[in-house]
């Protein structure tokens, strides 16, 4: 039996909230944020698997198996730490226009919230099934089982 072993980098934005594994289209187990799951096929071939969250996913990765693989998976969403730090700024500058209530002020906000905005409803909608990115870490492990 191949494994296929994914793991999961820690996301701020997803911190509590599983991920859904399905291989071949069956729904085979979920994983939290930070974790490593391993999932076992019975046959060798080409399999095909994919992640979700709620209606945005990955795209499907097909992979090559053989009986004796063990396929590293990396796991991991669009957000990043530069996504925070872009919520962080918004947030910021929100609270100086609230405080003095400046009219460049307030273009700045617009200037720096509508691009943000913008690319949220981008990977809500047309690029859904990229918002979770499932990569093959470019290690095969092939052992002899018994």
């Amino acid at each position: 039996m191949a494994i296929i072993k994914i793991e999961r980098k820690n996301d701020l934005s997803n911190r509590f909230r599983d991920y859904n594994i399905y291989i071949d289209g069956n729904k085979v187990g979920t994983i939290a944020n930070g974790e490593v799951k391993e999932f076992t096929v019975d046959s060798s071939g080409t399999h095909s698997v994919k992640a979700t969250i709620d209606w945005c996913s990955s795209q499907e990765l097909f992979l090559n198996l053989n009986s004796a693989d063990t396929i590293p998976l990396k796991l991991n969403s669009i957000t990043t730490k530069w996504g925070i730090y872009y919520f962080l700024l918004t947030l910021f500058v929100a609270g100086i226009n609230f405080v003095y209530k400046n009219e460049f002020i307030s273009q700045l906000m617009m200037v720096i919230v509508l691009p943000g905005l913008l690319i949220m409803i981008y990977f809500f909608t047309f690029a859904r099934k990229k918002y979770l990115k499932l990569t093959q870490i470019d290690t095969v492990i092939s052992e002899q089982r018994h």
